[in-house]
């Protein structure tokens, strides 16, 4: 049943495109000629990378449907949601990085943007992008990086999503800003307000040093923590998710002993080895 939609897919790209079919146009159709005349499932199966994989499962769905509308938007001046770049010749180190993902596709025919797609659907969300697609309701669980950037993209495209999303409740590091300039924090707290307050601070903040002083103190530890908390790095560490005020205690032992620099920079693995000594079942196990 599957083969017959992808079959039909084709016949519709050749029908809609005719002798002039668009670049876009022509590598989704080569692609999808290519899942069409694969061997059944069982005898490809072993031979197939893990890669090779992802993509056809993709391409069966959303990714396919991404890749026609950056055929339909190409000539258009639209780019809320495929960039300019997305157009452009693949590289050399993309080819090499597809080569290596053992990826069966003739890679002269993709474009700087369906190359990077493929190599994002073996990653990991971004968090700033899961974080946006956990409001909306997504299920993280299997999902792409590549999978992730459209969808955000969709979502910043449309005006009332984002109105909707910056006027979310805002994040307990956002609320922690201030409490650290000896502030009270004001109820029903949004992110957008977080965000026009921080935009204030750092506006008055060259109006005397010791005010840059404190803002770049700020910037630190809440980068620290955002960047702690990504998978990639809890993954390092072999924790588990660090909550705020367990970082703030591991973080006031570590000012305490003098492991934070008058600018606020401090040692990642210092933190670590404070979180680890106050909680010690944040380890995985």
């Amino acid at each position: 049943m599957e083969w017959l939609i992808v079959a039909g897919f084709v016949l519709w790209v050749l029908a809609k495109s005719g002798s002039k079919k668009s670049k876009i146009a022509s590598k989704a159709t080569r692609m999808a000629a290519k899942s069409v005349t694969r061997k059944p499932a069982k005898q490809q199966e072993s031979k197939q990378s893990p890669a090779q994989k992802k993509l056809e499962q993709a391409f069966s769905g959303w990714l396919r449907e991404r890749w026609q509308l950056a055929e339909n938007v190409e000539k258009t001046s639209d780019r809320s949601v495929i960039p300019d770049w997305f157009y452009h010749e693949i590289t050399d180190r993309q080819k090499e990085r597809l080569e290596g993902m053992g990826i069966e596709l003739d890679l002269d025919d993709l474009s700087k943007g369906q190359a990077s797609d493929i190599i994002g659907l073996m990653e990991r969300p971004d968090l700033e992008h899961a974080d946006m697609l956990k409001f909306f309701g997504h299920k993280l669980a299997g999902m792409s990086q590549t999978e992730a950037r459209h969808r955000v993209a969709m979502y910043m495209a449309d005006a009332e999503a984002m109105e909707q999303y910056e006027n979310r409740p805002a994040a307990p590091i956002e609320k922690a800003i201030f409490p650290f300039f000896g502030k009270k924090s004001p109820p029903g707290l949004t992110h957008k307000q977080f965000v026009e307050f921080e935009a204030m601070l750092d506006e008055h903040a060259d109006e005397d040093e010791s005010s840059r002083v404190k803002l770049n103190r700020w910037y630190a530890l809440k980068d620290g923590f955002l960047e702690l908390n990504d998978p990639d790095t809890l993954e390092m560490y072999d924790l588990k998710k660090v909550s705020l005020k367990l970082y703030m205690q591991a973080y006031r032992q570590l000012e305490e002993a003098g492991g934070i620099d008058e600018s606020g920079v401090f040692d990642d693995e210092q933190l670590v080895q404070h979180i680890i000594e106050i909680n010690p079942d944040i380890e995985k196990i």
